[in-house]
Formats: C-alpha cells, sequence, structure tokens
C-alpha cells in the first residue's frame, strides 16, 4: 500500500508541475532567475517576488517532485 501512495503522490506532483510550467511559460515568468542555475539571480532563496517567485516556486516543486520520484525508484528497486 506504501508504494501504491508513494506513486499516486508522484503522479499528482507531476502533473501539478506539468501545468505550473504551463503558467511559467504564459506568465513569461520562466526568466525570473537568470542568469545561473542552480541559483536564482546569484543567491540560494531569491527576494520572492514577480517573475522570481514564479520561476522559484517552480523549481521547488520541481525539486519536490524529483525527491518523490527517488524514494519511489527506490522503494520499487530490489
Amino acid at each position: 500500500m506504501r508504494i501504491r501512495s508513494l506513486c499516486l503522490v508522484t503522479i499528482f506532483i507531476a502533473y501539478f508541475l506539468i501545468v505550473f510550467g504551463g503558467y511559467v511559460a504564459s506568465s513569461q515568468s520562466g526568466m525570473g532567475c537568470v542568469p545561473d542555475w542552480p541559483l536564482c539571480n546569484g543567491v540560494l532563496i531569491p527576494v520572492l517576488e514577480d517573475s522570481t517567485l514564479i520561476e522559484y516556486a517552480h523549481r521547488v516543486i520541481e525539486a519536490i517532485f524529483n525527491s518523490f520520484s527517488y524514494f519511489l525508484h527506490k522503494s520499487i528497486a530490489i
């Protein structure tokens, strides 16, 4: 049951990440954290306002998704 729940949560986060990515693109906030990655405007946690907030939130959701994917992979791996 644990693996199934983890899988469902991971799928939900993936869907939300895709939808939120569409919002980032449509609001033209994709360049809110330029010019570098993984830093945002030269710092790890930037001032969260306007397009920087939207882009950084997308990065945080992506990090959460990667964490869930990793734990799901470890749970399934033999």
